[in-house]
């Protein structure tokens, strides 16, 4: 018997084994999971913060700004001004020179400046808000390629799966061909050259089973790549590859335009136009506020007690107006690159809500194939499985030769197949339908 401390130690590393373990049943579970941890989107939500600090730093530029300066000069050569000597009791015809001031001056300065008609900075924050929408729309566009590639890895890795339950069949059915084959060689009564390809048979079923597992690995290291999930940590899918419920979908153009890719794009063009308004409002007379106060001290020695000093204040208040008459040719061709970027964008739009309205019908359409193909494909699985069998026995029985065998076993893994392939399509084009709903 285990001592009781082991026993704990055992069911603890059970337990956290269990906890480390990620399991996910449903793809909507995936697709919450994509949303929420997914680098890709948080990365993209970033730009959208970044687009609305731009947004505020633009509003920034309209308010009035405020700044205070201070400087210290020394002059080491004053001004003089010749003053008649008469008025200092001096006689006629003299002069005397007079310093106005002092050598060491301090100032202290507050400067205000607001805005009062300023079209390009009025644009520029037009421009950041049309930004931030655009930045949202990306965000959502790149969440809707997130859940595009979640729902491919989500069935690839289902596919796989049940692949692997399918070679775990193959496998008993090379290893019972295998057992009636010795039984044959023992009796001497088949060929070496036909034991040689059940032999065959085995070692590929085999081998197709450790490759159909580093896939349906490596689709799970996928999976929890798109999820943002440990890459050491276990992932396991409590699904299975079924047949879906069909469910009402629209690929008109109404639909096409809702989806985030054309919205992204077209707000792009209208980040554009607003653009090139910018830089025609550049060209704008501009009208600003400003006023100045300064408070000004000015001594004969510093840090001294004997010092003779004065001091005073003066400002002033008035309006700067700007008219931007020569700068070359940079605003123009500034204004018509602007124009041809917002050219440029709308065709991007038009041509973004053309591949969206096709890629939503041809999602309709390979759906419509395969649900349309399913009944046929599962009942051709079915014979097929049940074929296999038959053809086995009569192998067994020696009522039919290898060759025929073959033929039937070559028939059952091509419907098995085609039968998942199938569902995988029903289910992946479903899945996307319902997501642009």
């Amino acid at each position: 018997m285990k001592h009781p401390i082991v026993l704990f130690f055992l069911m603890l590393a059970v337990v956290q084994s269990s906890l480390s373990q990620a399991r996910l049943g449903t793809l909507e579970e995936a697709l919450k999971l994509a949303t929420l941890q997914n680098a890709g989107i948080q990365a993209a939500a970033i730009s959208g913060e970044l687009a609305k600090t731009d947004l505020h730093i633009a509003g920034g530029n309209l308010l009035p700004s405020v700044n205070l300066s201070a400087s210290a000069d020394y002059n080491y050569r004053m001004p003089v001004q010749l003053i008649p000597a008469v008025i200092f009791g001096g006689a006629e015809g003299e002069y005397r020179e007079i310093q106005f001031g002092q050598p060491y001056v301090a100032n202290m300065a507050i400067d205000v400046s607001m805005p009062l008609y300023a079209p390009d900075k009025w644009r520029a924050r037009e421009t950041a808000r049309k930004m931030e929408i655009q930045a949202g729309l990306q965000t959502e566009k790149q969440a809707e390629t997130v859940k595009m590639s979640v729902i491919q890895a989500w069935y690839q890795n289902l596919l796989f799966k049940a692949i692997l339950d399918i070679n775990a069949v193959q496998v008993t059915l090379a290893d019972s061909l295998k057992s009636a084959a010795d039984k044959k060689m023992a009796n001497d009564i088949l060929s070496p050259a036909d034991y040689n390809r059940i032999l065959n048979l085995v070692n590929t079923t085999r081998m197709a089973i450790e490759s159909n597992r580093t896939r349906y690995i490596q689709s799970a290291l996928t999976l929890k790549q798109l999820l943002h999930l440990p890459m050491e940590d276990p992932l396991q899918v409590e699904a299975s590859l079924t047949m879906p419920e069909k469910s009402a979908i629209t690929t008109d153009a109404a639909a096409a335009m809702q989806r985030p890719g054309y919205l992204a794009q077209a707000a792009g063009a209208a980040t554009a136009l607003s653009q090139m308004q910018e830089k025609q409002a550049a060209r704008l007379p501009k009208l600003s506020l400003n006023a100045r106060h300064t408070l000004q001290f000015q001594f004969d020695q510093p840090f001294s007690d004997d010092a003779t000093s004065n001091n005073f204040d003066f400002g002033s208040v008035g309006l700067s107006f700007q008219v931007p008459l020569f700068r070359g040719k940079t605003l123009a061709l500034q204004t018509e690159k602007a124009h041809l970027r917002h050219e440029q964008t709308l065709k991007e739009s038009a041509q973004a809500l053309e591949q969206s309205q096709k890629e939503l019908l041809d999602w309709q359409l390979f759906r419509e194939e395969a649900f349309a193909n399913a009944p046929a494909a599962k009942a051709n699985a079915e014979r097929s499985t049940e074929n296999v069998g038959i053809a086995l026995k009569r192998y067994e029985e020696g009522l039919t030769d290898l060759t025929e065998y073959f033929n039937v076993y070559g028939e059952y893994v091509q419907a098995q197949q085609a039968y998942l392939q199938v569902l995988v399509n029903a289910n992946v084009y479903q899945a996307l339908l319902n997501m642009n709903q």
